[in-house]
């Protein structure tokens, strides 16, 4: 069965919802870690596909409007059984309530099972709606969360009625390239040597298919051919002293946020207030 998708703009970067059939399949943030393949093959989806998710939208906009209980749209996640129970219990986690991976493995029954629990949130496909981001580390410590932590400490404050944790700039930065590199799950680019590799550790100049180039978190490809193992854009931001900028993941000394504009991008870590605005 083929699948079909929606991408929708949110405050927390563009969210991809995949369907199947009449279930919901996926919800990612474009570019997280373990990201979904996109679709192969084309053809206009069936009535009930399109409607699940048109569901899944407005689900994801009543959530960002804190409307937390919002009736979900069907979900068909595929995993073996374990993943299963894994995410029927990241169901019976309440908004604005947390769990830890031992206290959500012993709720599924499987109390000497919290690693392969953690494992099984990690990957969760069914970002949000699937609430992963409110399992914590075993002292309530942020960790884990395949959209990034700045996401998860977002998605947290919200649910608990407090505002988003923007960050003031401090300094002004302006982007350095104009037509930066940007993949998909599953695009192959070429690393090259350049004599400023290692300013930044884990970063390496890549050059893709379109011909555009810019500098790659290593870890997003593989170790062999160079396939992105997610989704990626080295697109920068150009911010100004007082701007203010929502975290939503980092590496290495930047931070890719989104700012009041909704504009995502990089920015290094340096030009950021360490506070909370």
């Amino acid at each position: 069965m083929i699948q079909h998708e929606l991408t929708l703009a949110t405050p927390l970067g563009p969210v991809r919802l995949a369907a199947r059939g009449d279930g919901l399949v996926g919800l990612w943030f474009c570019g997280q870690k373990y990201e979904g393949p996109r679709p192969q093959g084309t053809g206009k989806p069936a009535a009930e596909t399109t409607a699940v998710l048109n569901q899944g939208a407005r689900w994801l906009e009543a959530y960002f409007a804190g409307k937390f209980d919002a009736p979900a749209p069907k979900l068909a996640p595929e995993g073996t059984a374990f993943q299963q129970q894994v995410s029927a219990g990241l169901r019976r986690i309440a908004p604005g309530t947390s769990s830890s991976y031992g206290a959500l493995a012993a709720a599924i029954g499987k109390p000497a099972a919290v690693r392969a629990v953690a494992a099984a949130v990690g990957r969760n496909p069914l970002s949000i709606v699937v609430p992963c981001h409110r399992v914590l580390g075993s002292s309530g410590q942020l960790t884990g969360f395949a959209g990034g932590l700045g996401r998860k400490r977002a998605l947290l404050e919200q649910e608990a009625g407090r505002a988003l944790p923007w960050r003031t700039v401090a300094n002004a930065y302006q982007a350095q390239y104009a037509d930066p590199v940007e993949v998909q799950v599953g695009d192959t680019v070429r690393f090259v040597d350049r004599a400023d590799d290692g300013e930044y550790a884990g970063w390496k100049w890549a050059l893709a298919a379109d011909g555009r180039q810019g500098w790659v978190p290593r870890v997003y490809f593989s170790a062999s051919d160079g396939v992105a193992l997610r989704g990626y854009s080295a697109r920068e931001l150009s911010v100004a002293a007082g701007d203010q900028i929502l975290e939503l993941d980092e590496f290495s000394g930047w931070v890719w946020g989104i700012d009041r504009k909704q504009q995502c991008g990089w920015v290094p870590a340096t030009v950021l207030s360490p506070d909370m605005a």
